[in-house]
């Protein structure tokens, strides 16, 4: 791109937030299916991702808000930057990220979170931040409008929809917090028990009253996800994103109109993984359903066209190349993302396979989850000398126009299913086709394989003999070609 004036910034990431669930994403098949009674009636994010270039067929590289947004600031996969998972691992030291490079550019580097524990110095995710507040809308504003005359690179994380639906903190939303509380209880016919299910809250753990509230809630939420009542869980998080568009957007749009930067800023705005509750997903973090990593990405800004909608496939790690296309920056850092200018400009074609993973565990304590994201938190902790629960399952998917295939490995007993799916047709994933189209199992096989190719963890690697069952197996059923791998460096993910 020719040589350009240095916009100001803004990524604006709605935790949780389900393509279907925006104006411009026609398809509300997926959403309904799940038994929520209506999609969410959204005018004001509808009129600001219209003004844009909108992509309705976004994936993220994993389902937690950490390992998500790591793949955002530096355009990688989980495998490559380190970030697989919550809060196990840090960031690769050696990276950078969007806040290295813009502020190396003369950028005034602001964020704003609502996870601190996600997005903290241990995990390596403030690096290069100039300015970090929590919970502080305000504080943005004043720091938008100090720093006027200056380029300024903000990322504004907002959890409004992020369970518990529709709330943000005590601190935030004063007495109507336990009123929602309330009134979630008495949907789920639920009485809270001090000494039953809870969560660690990664963002509230000072705060005794609202930990007790934010049990109460997920006790009530677990109520109903094990009754099978997931229409109306579905209906909490369509209710939450109706709340957050009169409400806080309201508000957060007011501020981008009083600094200029809503007509001026290249914005992005985005999802960082979906949510779904369903008989194969709680929430968004131990499934690799579609619902759990389908977001929308809307690139706002004066150098590109508005009210576009695309549905080519593209990934949240393409927005790091693409805003710095934008900026006109240039790094030395490879990116598995790539630049979507071309195509927002001139349409050039895209065709991309997203991938992304997850990890889950048994085995693990209260007291143990505490001792994990104190270890990200407290300064002078190693995030490595945490005596971490060993992971026994690992789920990875791939997709492109057409399919999706789904990988789930039991770590411990040395197994892994493999699924695919017809997306257009098979919404829910009911019907797995593998045995009928290997060329496509191969072929996204194949790209999946990354995952495990630059795993920092050999422990999460199946063995050499492992790889030649599996490939002796997959042969046998018509899903590889003689001698298409069988050594480490080609194998299966």
């Amino acid at each position: 791109m020719p040589e350009t004036t240095k916009n100001n910034v803004l990524l604006l990431s709605i935790d949780a937030l389900r393509s279907d669930c925006i104006g411009a994403n026609k398809d509300k098949r997926r959403l309904l299916a799940l038994g929520t009674k209506r999609a969410p009636v959204t005018p004001n994010l509808d009129e600001f991702l219209n003004s844009g270039f909108v992509f309705v067929d976004a994936f993220s590289a994993a389902p937690y808000t950490s390992a998500s947004h790591a793949s955002i600031f530096t355009g990688l996969l989980t495998s490559r930057h380190g970030i697989r998972e919550r809060y196990r691992t840090p960031l690769h030291p050696h990276l950078k990220t969007l806040f290295s490079w813009y502020k190396a550019n003369g950028y005034v580097t602001i964020m704003s979170n609502e996870m601190p524990a996600l997005f903290s110095e241990n995990l390596g995710l403030v690096r290069d931040v100039d300015h970090h507040v929590s919970f502080d809308d305000e504080a943005v504003s004043d720091l938008l409008l100090q720093h006027a005359g200056q380029p300024v690179f903000c990322f504004w994380h907002i959890t409004d929809i992020h369970n518990p639906y529709g709330l943000t903190s005590l601190g935030v939303d004063g007495g109507r917090f336990e009123e929602e509380v309330e009134r979630v209880e008495r949907i789920a016919g639920n009485t809270y028990e001090a000494e039953g299910f809870k969560q660690i809250n990664l963002q509230v753990l000072d705060d005794a009253i609202e930990l007790e509230l934010r049990h109460r809630y997920i006790q009530a939420v677990m109520s109903l996800y094990e009754s099978g009542r997931y229409g109306e869980l579905m209906d909490l998080y369509v209710e939450a994103i109706e709340h957050l568009d009169k409400n806080r957007l309201t508000d957060i749009l007011a501020v981008l109109r009083e600094t200029g930067w809503r007509d001026s800023a290249d914005i992005v705005v985005f999802g960082d993984h979906g949510e779904e509750y369903s008989d194969r997903c709680l929430m968004h973090q131990n499934s690799i359903v579609h619902g759990a990593f389908n977001v929308p990405v809307a690139f706002i800004s004066p150098r590109l066209p508005s009210g576009k909608v695309s549905d080519a496939v593209i990934r949240t790690m393409d927005i790091a190349p693409t805003l710095l296309a934008l900026s006109n920056l240039e790094t030395e850092q490879p990116m598995d993302g790539i630049s979507l200018t071309g195509h927002m400009i001139d349409r050039t074609p895209l065709d991309q396979v997203a991938l992304g993973e997850m990890f889950q565990y048994s085995g693990e304590t209260l007291d143990r989850k505490r001792d994990q994201w104190q270890a990200c938190i407290n300064e002078g902790t190693q995030i490595q000398q945490v005596d971490w629960v060993a992971p026994t399952m690992h789920k990875l998917y791939a997709l492109d126009r057409r399919w999706r295939l789904t990988v789930e490995r039991d770590l411990e007993k040395g197994t892994e299913s493999v699924s695919l799916y017809e997306r257009d047709s098979d919404l829910l994933e009911s019907n797995n086709l593998a045995d009928r189209h290997p060329r496509a199992v191969v072929s996204l096989m194949h790209a999946l394989r990354v995952l495990s190719e630059e795993n920092a963890d050999l422990s999460l690697m199946p063995s050499e003999e492992d790889m030649v069952r599996i490939s002796r197996e997959l042969k046998n059923m018509g899903y590889l070609m003689p001698n298409e791998f069988g050594t480490r460096a080609s194998k299966l993910p």
